[in-house]
């Protein structure tokens, strides 16, 4: 738990000063890095008035993911050697329902509301921006709902974290979830519904879009260790731990600031992300199914016979089984966190 206090005091601290290059503030009393990285211009938010909307407010949940890895022999001058093992490790969360992702969602919609509220800013009230006609005829989905199509695709790739659109996605009550249409992307790394410009014109404010990806990484490495999970993907020599590593994801957590027109900038959860804990949240229950059994039985006698590379392939499924309450708690204190150092960002950069 020592790093996780260290969470909570990095952002309560609030004597800041900037910080050179692209990183947003620093904290002069301990030295830590900043954990936002800054891109765009706030010149348009220094001349703003202190009143902001939150148009957008979505935390994503991940709830499963795989990686694989794979080793083989090297030949002469570098070629191909003769021997190849792989081995794929799934996981997938469970004892996390919608009714936990929605209390979290609208639990960290009011610490953020809370956070920014007592830096001075004024959030324009949720009904408003909802009732605004561009928003309105902004196509929405419910709270939850995974793209099914795309969760199928993605599980012909090895890296299936990327496509973050197969995982539960909700908005807190009361503020509609933006769907992704075709005239209404969603771009860029913290998902920008290109479709809210026009609302946020229209709002005569300055408006927000708030992006959390909540993770769990049961993948830790003996040659990448440490808290960069920027490269969770090309980990090494991965091995399976215990529900450790529940974290926001560095790079798709943040958010936009958008004025009038095109004006924008960005606060990203950068790599060396302060914001996770190794802290179990649960248990760790091997859950291979008989299909990935017989595949791998099968691929690893065709790779015996085989006449040219011997070959050797496995797979196999942990379960992460969350104890609710603590996942809720570990996972809303980090939100709240993140949402008083985003929100002394804020303050600064209004200065």
């Amino acid at each position: 738990m020592s790093s996780y206090k260290k969470i909570l005091t990095l952002s309560f601290v609030a004597l800041l000063t900037a910080c050179a290059g692209n990183k947003a503030v620093v904290n002069p009393e301990t030295g830590d890095k900043p954990a936002f990285n800054i891109s765009g211009s706030p010149t348009f938010f220094k001349q703003a008035d202190n009143q902001v909307a939150l148009a957008s407010f979505r935390v994503v949940f991940v709830t499963e993911g795989k990686r694989r890895q794979t080793a083989e022999t090297r030949g002469r001058w570098g070629s191909k050697g003769d021997t190849s093992s792989s081995a794929t490790v799934k996981t997938v969360l469970s004892g996390v329902d919608n009714d936990l992702m929605q209390t979290i969602t609208d639990t960290a919609y009011a610490d953020f509301v809370k956070a920014i509220t007592e830096k001075g800013f004024q959030v324009v009230p949720m009904e408003q921006v909802v009732a605004n006609p561009a928003f309105a005829k902004i196509k929405k989905r419910e709270n939850g709902v995974e793209n099914v199509a795309m969760k199928k695709v993605g599980k012909l790739f090895i890296d299936d974290k990327e496509d973050l659109s197969q995982y539960p996605t909700y908005s807190p009550t009361g503020l509609p979830l933006i769907d992704t249409t075709l005239f209404c992307k969603h771009i860029g790394s913290l998902g920008n519904p290109i479709c809210l410009k026009d609302a946020v014109n229209k709002l005569g404010t300055v408006a927000l879009h708030v992006n959390y990806v909540v993770d769990f990484s049961s993948f830790e490495s003996s040659s990448k260790s440490g808290k960069d999970f920027a490269a969770n993907s090309s980990y090494a020599n991965a091995k399976v731990s215990t529900g450790q590593y529940l974290h926001l994801k560095p790079g798709k957590s943040g958010i936009s600031v958008m004025g009038q027109g095109q004006s924008e900038f960005m606060f990203t959860l950068d790599g060396q992300n302060p914001y996770q804990t190794n802290q179990p949240f649960g248990e760790s229950v091997e859950a291979t199914s008989a299909t990935d059994k017989a595949v791998s039985a099968f691929a690893n006698v065709a790779g015996f016979f085989s006449e040219s590379t011997k070959r050797s392939d496995s797979t196999v499924t942990y379960e992460m089984q969350a104890q609710p309450e603590v996942y809720k708690n570990i996972v809303s204190g980090m939100l709240a966190a993140s949402s008083k150092e985003l929100a002394l960002n804020m303050e600064h950069y209004k200065k």
